[in-house]
Order: structure tokens, then sequence, then C-alpha cells
């Protein structure tokens, strides 16, 4: 079986997104798939690592192909964003669960208060800090031109002006605009490669 998935272009109409193919009939015509019954382990309730491993990757590849359609489908994401966190900003820059804490809290209000479509991720860095990159709706936030701290000047990347997102009050930040139907596709990938 096949299936096509079209997503909307920035100049109207649909482009082919991706396609979707499978060695047995598990695409149903009306948009519903059947639910399947996990591989139990011996004692009732337990899954086996092996099933419980195939799981996760299942659910990791469902999250990021998700995130990708909603990025996608959403042509008022325009805004490229990387958040940080300053030494004194949290407990413990390692932390997951102690970044997203923040991180939710200023997305929330945003949401709520401005509107705010987004799609996130987090990475580690290599020194094991983590911090986020997103994409979002730029009326959403408060930005301002990102100047070099030794010349003054305002930076750019890839002939871009850089932006700092002024209302994140707990460490770092810089975004840019993405604009080209490419350019989605390819702010897209690299936010889901993690």
């Amino acid at each position: 079986m096949t299936r096509a998935v079209y997503v909307p272009s920035p100049g109207g109409g649909l482009r082919l997104s991706r396609v979707e193919t499978a060695g047995k009939p598990i695409f149903s015509p009306d948009g519903w798939e059947e639910e399947v019954p996990e591989k139990r382990g011996k004692k009732s309730g337990e899954v086996s690592p092996d099933a419980a491993a195939e799981n996760l990757r299942r659910a990791v590849r469902r999250a990021k192909q998700r995130g990708f359609d909603a990025i996608m489908c959403n042509q008022d994401l325009d805004l490229f964003a990387t958040l940080t966190y300053s030494p004194d900003a949290v407990e413990d820059k390692a932390s997951y669960s102690d970044c997203f804490r923040y991180l939710n809290t200023f997305f929330k209000n945003r949401v709520q208060r401005r509107g705010l479509k987004y799609v996130c991720a987090p990475e580690r860095t290599k020194a094991g800090d983590v911090h986020f990159h997103f994409l979002c709706n730029s009326a959403a936030v408060d930005l301002a031109e990102a100047h070099s701290p030794y010349t003054g000047r305002v930076l750019t990347h890839n002939g871009k002006v850089l932006y700092n997102v002024t209302d994140w009050k707990r460490g770092f930040s810089s975004a840019e605009f993405i604009s080209g139907e490419d350019a989605r596709d390819k702010v897209a990938k690299y936010i889901f490669k993690y």
C-alpha cells in the first residue's frame, strides 16, 4: 500500500511532501488505523526489553513526523530560534526537567496572551547542557536586532539579520526569519535530527 502526503506551498496550492509505503495493508482508507496489541512478556502486563525499545523507536518516529507535518502545514511559523540558559538561570543546565519547567512557563504565557504557535525540540550541547530549538510565529514574541558586543554591528547569518528574543529572561537567544520554500524543509530536518 502507498499513501502520498501533501502540504501547503507558500505560493498557494499543495506540494508533495513524502510518499509512505508498506508491504502489507496498514493504511486505512478512512484514516483510522487498527490498534495492534503489544507483544507482552511472560508476566502479565510486562513488556519485553525488545518490545519496549521498538515502542520507543516508533514513538520517536511518530513524534518527529507529527512535528515535521506541523511545520510544513503552518506557513505562519516564520521564525527559527534557539534558547539557552545562563549558568544562574536554572539549578542544573544539564537536567532536561529543570530546563523544560521554565521553558514551558515561557511558552504557556505566550500561547495564552499572544497566540503563540510553536514546534520545539531539545538538544544537548557538547558540554551536556540542554538548549531548545523552536519554530514559531514571530508576531507572538518580542524581537530586537542582535548586535556584536565588541563592534556594535548588527549580526547576520547567511546574509540574514539575527535577532534576540527579548522576552526570554533566563539566558541567551538567537533567532532568524525563515524564507523560501526549501528553508522550511531544512529547518524542520535540522530541528528533528536530534
